[in-house]
């Protein structure tokens, strides 16, 4: 009787393939961190922006944008000349 006996050649296929999977599901992993990383620095300038904004328009130094589109064109003069 022969005994059977795998060659080490197939035995390291297969922990090949599960590397490969495995490597695979990393670069899945950080390519989903890149982007919420991405997005949630957009998010957060957006933040800082509108909060700026904010403080400006608290110390009356900004003209709400409202005022400014609502008005007919020459009472936008006006109100840049003091």
């Amino acid at each position: 009787m022969e005994d059977y006996q795998e060659s080490p050649q197939e035995d390291g296929n297969v922990w090949t393939s599960n590397s490969d999977l495995f490597m695979a599901i990393a670069v899945v992993f950080l390519i989903m961190f890149v982007f919420s990383m991405l997005a949630a620095g957009i998010q957060k300038a957006e933040v800082v922006r509108e909060q700026r904004e904010q403080e400006a328009y608290d110390e009356g130094t900004a003209v709400s944008k409202k005022i400014l589109t609502n008005l007919p064109k020459d009472h936008t003069f006006a109100l840049l000349v003091p």
